[in-house]
């Protein structure tokens, strides 16, 4: 059954890397991604197979907060129903389902990577993938770099960015960010080449990790770019001072080459004023303005919600009561400009804090496993994350949280030093 999982999870990588390229019209609003159906069609087989035949689930600290929040999150769903039409609580009862698939994933990968050489094969399609999305990404921005004409389809106009098969520069440049810290660290980890079997030599990876970087200068997202710096910065405190003299040595000559990175990066600067001492009138652009505006819309919700939330994935619904916008049909509706603000306001305090516990034992786990070279960059990572979730909805982001929870499975296994 295990080369039956694996197989699978070669399938899920290949829809994640292929995006929103292939959208299926059934379900919900703006329909379905195949990898829906996969992961819901695995989800059940694994836990089918663990429960009643081998019966012996793969034993982590994580399965309590994942339940707890699972069952307040299907709570708050229910409370939230008086709000809602039959139709509107299936769609967002689909969508809680959904989770629940997606986040078995990470426990799949759990499972496989005892055996040393699944795990060395799940990282290579990791890296592998993400690199595939980045070469996607600068096909489009050659061919297709005016997203205008896609305004008409839900999203949003973008022009000139690397939006690759995600449709969005923002998601896409935070998993750059992610998949960069885990590279960098393993590249940095002193027991990393003398594993084995090598899940990827040394100069491949270089190679993945300037590719990746290259891209995620060009979706020109300044919250994949903070989520970058957080990350890199916290790895090189923690592990290598001169990562951090290198890394700046990059960024600063991949930005030099670029007016728009500067652009942005000063644009960053002058939100993060505005935003700190509250002159919100004095955003630089449009897009920030707009977040702050969604910001404020969904604390308004929270506000009256405060215990169970709206319901699970019915912020869209609620936006549409509340008046805060007029369809629902947009993709950038059915949720805040901030994942924790999303989760808060469709849970509650109670759903929120059995999340924050979920993501506790993520960092638990990253230290109490920092023998195994992802470890780190997972820590890394997650703190980058869970600054660009702050500005844009990627801790709910289902292409995404293929790769978080792949890693997720990747960083609950062990990894014994080697011998020297």
């Amino acid at each position: 059954m295990n080369r039956f999982f694996y197989l699978s999870l070669i399938l899920v990588f290949i829809c994640a890397t292929l995006g929103e390229l292939i959208r299926l019209p059934i379900g919900s609003i703006n329909g379905i991604l195949p990898n829906d159906l996969i992961l819901a069609f695995l989800s059940l087989i694994w836990l089918i197979h663990k429960t009643f035949l081998t019966r012996k689930l793969p034993k982590t600290n994580l399965w309590i907060p994942f339940l707890i929040f699972i069952i307040l999150a299907f709570i708050s769903l229910v409370n939230g129903s008086r709000f809602l039409s039959l139709n509107e609580f299936l769609n967002s009862g689909f969508y809680l389902f959904r989770f629940f698939a997606y986040f078995i994933l990470s426990f799949i990968v759990f499972d496989l990577t005892k055996n040393p050489i699944y795990r060395s094969k799940i990282i290579q399609l990791l890296f592998f993938s993400a690199t595939v999305i980045a070469l996607f990404g600068f096909i489009q921005l050659k061919w297709f770099p005016d997203f205008t004409q896609m305004q008409d389809y839900g999203w949003d106009p973008h022009l000139n960015r690397l939006l690759s098969t995600w449709f969005d520069p923002n998601f896409t440049g935070g998993m750059f960010a992610f998949v960069l810290c885990l590279g960098i660290s393993q590249l940095i980890s002193k027991p990393y080449q003398k594993i084995k079997p090598p899940s990827l030599k040394k100069i491949p990876l270089i190679i993945i990790i300037i590719t990746l970087l290259l891209a995620l200068t060009l979706t020109y997202s300044r919250s994949a770019y903070l989520s970058f710096i957080v990350g890199t910065g916290l790895i090189g405190l923690l592990k290598s001072r001169k990562l951090l003299f290198g890394a700046l040595i990059a960024c600063l000559l991949l930005i030099s080459f670029s007016d728009r990175a500067q652009e942005r990066i000063n644009n960053l600067y002058y939100s993060a004023k505005s935003i700190i001492t509250q002159e919100a009138t004095e955003l630089p652009d449009a897009t920030a303005r707009l977040r702050v505006d969604s910001w404020q819309n969904t604390l308004i919700i929270i506000k009256d919600h405060p215990i169970l939330g709206v319901g699970y994935n019915a912020f869209g619904f609620a936006q549409r009561r509340y008046g805060f916008v007029d369809q629902i049909e947009t993709h950038s509706s059915t949720g805040s400009d901030s994942s924790l603000l999303t989760i808060l306001a469709t849970t509650g305090i109670l759903g929120f804090s059995a999340y924050l516990w979920i993501i506790v034992i993520f960092f638990i786990s990253s230290l109490k496993n920092k023998q195994n070279p992802l470890a780190m960059g997972f820590l890394a990572g997650t703190c980058g994350l869970l600054i660009h979730s702050i500005f844009v909805n990627s801790l709910l982001f289902s292409p995404f949280l293929i790769f978080f929870y792949t890693a997720t499975g990747l960083i609950l296994t062990p990894q014994k030093t080697p011998k020297q």
